[in-house]
């Protein structure tokens, strides 16, 4: 009889467990809907880590308008600046195979700074947490690029002669061009193109078989057309925009199946150390503390129930991404939506999903 109301009990408890998650499920998948009803994006997709398993993944809206497909979690759609987090990592197993140190200077290592004055002084350290003071994009026609670069070597002459903002490691100014540095510092110190580095070293580690560079010829039947939203309820087939002047900086495109990916090989510290994953986390003291950029992420503080936050948000004609983890919970969340003007909702629902992690967490 005991062992009757034992198993009972159990069984009674595993189905309010069950029940529960079911319910933050429902509710996840209901911010996505909304996104759509709202108009605010054309597709959305999203997924959940929680103590280092994938628990739920969602989509809505279409990839394809006028074909009137669907998108999933397996569309490719361009990530923005989430690249940079990715070229950050390959910086950071660079440094583990002592083959760099984050105190080298940038001219020593690229052949094509090494008669540049103004770039004697700015480190690799420095790139990766934007404060080498080299200078953003000039203008919207960068921003919206109509110029293909054959390679990152032919890219420098862009901005090498433009005057640095300040002097390098005394301020913090987000740059593009920093990390097409730094995709070019992977390419001299690997012997290997950034594509191909990334996907040997990053991509294929972490089993991120659909992630790939933007100007990639292989064909991709489940590619997103790209959309941007000017205002909710409006939204049209987004500007052409020619990303090889940002490969590793913004020109990448993925899944949010390869995301998760992307974020479970960094918590099971299959692409760098646990040391390293820190030191990328860390703050360097050009931004207040408990917030700021670390090497490659934006950090957003200590959750009460997440502990430490890191992530990097994505946005671009096309595309609105944003990508958060929690080491220390084996946790992360993403969601990407194939429609700019629309990063503020993606941003919302990412948090919101954050907020559901914690109380999985619990659970």
């Amino acid at each position: 009889m005991k062992k009757l109301q034992l198993i009972m009990f159990l069984l009674f408890v595993t189905t309010a467990i069950v029940a529960q998650e079911e319910s933050h499920f429902l509710k996840a998948n209901s911010h996505l809907k909304n996104a759509i009803d709202k108009g605010e994006c054309m597709g959305i997709a999203a997924g959940i880590i929680v103590k280092d398993s994938v628990v739920w993944t969602g989509a809505a809206g279409l990839r394809n308008k006028s074909e009137k497909l669907k998108f999933t979690t397996a569309n490719t759609s361009r990530i923005a600046s989430i690249a940079k987090p990715m070229t950050a990592v390959a910086i950071m197993q660079l440094v583990e195979a002592n083959k760099i140190k984050l105190t080298d200077s940038i001219v020593d290592i690229i052949p094509e700074l090494k008669d540049n004055i103004n770039y004697q002084n700015i480190t690799v350290l420095q790139l990766l947490q934007h404060s080498s003071g080299i200078p953003h994009y000039a203008g919207k026609k960068e921003v919206v690029n109509s110029i293909t670069y054959l390679s990152l070597k032919g890219l420098i002459p862009v901005f090498l002669e433009r005057e640095l903002l300040f002097t390098p490691g005394t301020q913090f100014e987000y740059s593009v061009y920093g990390y097409v540095l730094l995709g070019r510092v992977i390419e001299v110190v690997s012997g290997l193109k950034y594509q191909d580095y990334m996907k040997t070293h990053v991509w294929d580690v972490a089993g991120m078989n659909d992630t790939k560079v933007n100007y990639t010829t292989t064909i991709d039947n489940q590619k997103s057309v790209l959309y941007h939203q000017s205002k909710p309820g409006r939204i049209k087939e987004a500007k052409a925009n020619n990303l090889s002047n940002r490969i590793p900086a913004g020109g990448v495109v993925s899944t949010v199946d390869d995301l998760l990916k992307f974020a479970k090989a960094l918590i099971d510290h299959k692409l760098v150390s646990e040391n390293s994953l820190e030191m990328m986390s860390k703050n360097y003291g050009l931004e207040k503390k408990g917030s700021g950029y670390g090497l490659g992420w934006y950090l957003y503080g200590e959750n009460p129930k997440l502990g430490n936050v890191i992530g990097h948000t994505g946005g671009q004609y096309g595309c609105s991404a944003f990508l958060m983890i929690a080491p220390e919970k084996k946790s992360a969340v993403v969601a990407v939506s194939n429609t700019s003007g629309a990063m503020q909702e993606v941003s919302n629902i990412t948090v919101s999903l954050l907020g559901l992690v914690g109380k999985l967490n619990e659970d």
